[in-house]
């Protein structure tokens, strides 16, 4: 059974990539499905990621990390073929905690709401499209100028995911700050590339942060 578990979904990678980053690790199985919660630390700031991963490929991989950081501004920017646009709203706030990493785990819902919206500029204003430049592909809602280019690109440019899953689950991430909280989900990106890729935009995210600050 092990040798399929890895397979259809790598998981032999979550150890080494938590010492690799200096970050404590609980995880393991639970029947068909694995959860792994990192915890780690990037300066004076205390992150928790949690990774959900199911063998039944009806389920999508999920992941939320989350912060609270001491630093001011604002921003919600989603990407993937279900974008997400919001008003940055609490709610909205509930909704990208809790949709990847807590919905489809145990309670497994089907149909849930999507959220769905076009691209949103910096500033709040809806844009026609995009110029093909950095951010072009992303919904985003920046009013305090945080996201730089190069996150953006960060953004936009993920390694490929390792797990097997149904053709019906669409890649898409949210990542967002309000109140000094930073929440950062995704749905079907699973594996060691992906892991590390999104805590590297955490730590761009606040080493952004705390220029600003500075």
């Amino acid at each position: 059974m092990a040798p399929n578990r890895e397979a259809r979904l790598p998981t032999a990678w979550v150890e080494p990539f938590a010492r690799g980053h200096g970050a404590h690790v609980d995880s393991g199985w639970d029947g068909n499905d694995f959860r792994a919660v990192f915890r780690g630390t990037r300066g004076q700031v205390q992150w928790e990621l949690t990774v959900d991963g199911h063998l039944d490929t009806d389920y999508p991989a999920t992941s939320a990390l989350r912060c609270s950081t001491p630093y001011a501004g604002s921003f919600v920017v989603g990407g993937g073929s279900s974008q997400v646009a919001s008003s940055g709203t609490e709610a909205d706030l509930l909704f990208g905690a809790l949709s990847a990493a807590r919905s489809w785990w145990r309670g497994r819902g089907k149909g849930g709401p999507r959220p769905a919206g076009g691209s949103v500029a910096a500033g709040g204003s809806v844009a026609a499209g995009g110029d093909g430049g950095p951010g072009a592909s992303l919904s985003l809602t920046d009013p305090d100028g945080v996201l730089t280019p190069e996150l953006l690109r960060m953004l936009e440019s993920w390694p490929p995911s390792t797990h097997a899953r149904s053709a019906r689950h669409d890649d898409r991430f949210s990542l967002r700050l309000s109140g000094g909280t930073l929440i950062f989900t995704t749905e079907n990106r699973w594996g060691e590339a992906v892991t590390a890729h999104q805590v590297k935009i955490l730590n761009a995210v606040l080493d952004r942060l705390a220029a600003r600050s500075s």
